[in-house]
């Protein structure tokens, strides 16, 4: 059985249809979802997924395939053993070429441009994760970047269809997309309506954890509690991707400075430094915010992901100090009301 079979009611997460390797075997169920119905079954886990297969949704417009939350594990562990591969980053597809115009094209829906928005953003991170060298890549974080800024300015419902959408990505490299989508926006809130700062804060957000590139996957993804040297090879992270923008010629100051201070905390209490809010720029406090709710509502090996609330009451009761306060209200404001804010 492979197709046309209507699945129970399950839950789902969405997976970019450029995530699937052709004449693979990828060990997870495949769905089909069209408009609000019920996924269909497409391709069975033990099926090969061929590149006619492929081919053919590409022509009748599909971006993104289906799979049960319950199969979650096996689509990262299908993730990580391509990560492990050494084939060069993928170069841009026509939806990063063609991003802006995507986003702006008033007669195509919110929903699929938002999709569209993720899957650039996703894109540009996965290859600065594998080389942050690769011939071009400058140009396409800031295009991606400035069509962030443009559309969160341009649509006010853009912002609540992310944050939707953005709850059914398991992706690998979901993180940082997320954090540069929740910090633009954050950043927009507090006044940054200049397209050229909003890109800028978007852009070194994308590439916030690019020290984490070379990192172990099994050290990233262990269920036991890292070991002391294995906790300093993480927290090394900031100070690695600090030299490698430098070694990159990606030197712009908002990068550097996200890049080395974004674990640092208000009350003193971040590494590596240990400076206090005083000595952190607005731009990696905002970026210090976003992340960390990224992280909690997203599930890791070692604990589950929390709900949004639950997120932003521990951060705002449990983390006091650790954040700036003002931001953090502005922050919670762009969850709870988006579109009243506007």
């Amino acid at each position: 059985m492979s197709r046309g079979v209507a699945a129970p009611t399950a839950a789902f997460f969405a997976i970019p249809l450029e995530h699937l390797e052709p004449a693979t075997v990828v060990g997870f169920d495949l769905f089909l979802r069209h408009g609000e119905a019920d996924p269909v079954l497409y391709r069975a886990r033990d099926l090969e997924f061929t590149p006619g297969l492929r081919e053919r949704l590409i022509q009748n417009g599909v971006t993104h395939v289906w799979a049960p939350v319950e199969q979650a594990s096996a689509y990262r562990a299908y993730l990580e053993a391509r990560v492990r591969g050494t084939s060069p980053a993928a170069p841009p597809s026509h939806t990063e070429l063609e991003l802006e115009s995507i986003l702006a094209d008033q007669s195509r829906p919110l929903r699929p441009r938002c999709s569209s928005l993720i899957g650039a953003s996703r894109a540009v991170v996965r290859a600065a994760l594998a080389d942050l060298n690769t011939p071009g890549l400058s140009l396409r974080i800031q295009r991606v970047a400035e069509a962030t800024a443009r559309f969160l300015l341009a649509e006010p419902q853009a912002y609540p269809t992310l944050v939707a959408l953005m709850e059914l990505d398991l992706d690998t490299y979901n993180h940082s997309t997320h954090t540069a989508l929740y910090t633009t926006e954050l950043a927009r809130a507090v006044g940054m309506t200049d397209p050229r700062d909003l890109t800028a804060i978007g852009r070194a957000a994308l590439l916030h954890d690019v020290g984490k590139a070379g990192l172990p996957v099994e050290v990233l993804r262990r269920e036991r509690p890292l070991t002391a040297e294995e906790r300093r090879s993480v927290d090394a992270h900031t100070t690695r991707g600090v030299q490698l923008v430098r070694d990159a010629g990606l030197a712009d100051s908002v990068i550097l400075d996200v890049c080395a201070n974004h674990h640092e905390r208000c009350d003193g209490s971040g590494h590596p430094r240990r400076i206090g809010r005083d000595d952190i720029s607005v731009q990696s406090r905002i970026v210090a915010i976003a992340d960390v709710f990224d992280n909690l509502t997203s599930a890791s090996a070692r604990r589950p992901a929390l709900s949004g609330f639950q997120a932003l009451w521990r951060m705002k009761r449990h983390m006091t100090g650790q954040f700036d306060a003002d931001l953090l209200d502005a922050f919670i404001e762009t969850l709870v009301a988006p579109a009243a804010r506007r």
